[in-house]
């Protein structure tokens, strides 16, 4: 949004201002259920492993995800990454 404003292009930096405010709600968003669902499996009934081990296989995953949408974001050509995916591949992973 800054270089957009510094070339006059003030639409198109209100535009990006505006995508980087919802991106940032939606990551804080997921980052909240994420500490969520992290407490959860804590708390479930995952024998014989160590909460350790399942932070880090649920960090992993969130990895995995990010990577993905990365990836897509690269192949697409966007300068915007697709955080609605990304939120539902990490509801996807906290859920199975």
């Amino acid at each position: 949004a800054a270089t957009a404003y510094s070339k006059g292009e003030l639409e198109y930096a209100a535009y990006l201002f505006d995508q980087e405010k919802i991106q940032t709600k939606l990551a804080r968003e997921a980052n909240e259920r994420a500490s969520q669902n992290i407490f959860k499996a804590r708390n479930s009934v995952w024998y014989g492993a160590s909460f350790l081990l399942q932070v880090t296989y649920l960090f992993d995953k969130m990895e995995e995800c990010l990577g993905i949408v990365l990836l897509e974001a690269l192949q697409n050509g966007t300068a915007v990454l697709d955080l609605k995916k990304l939120e539902n591949l990490f509801y996807y992973i906290f859920d199975t």
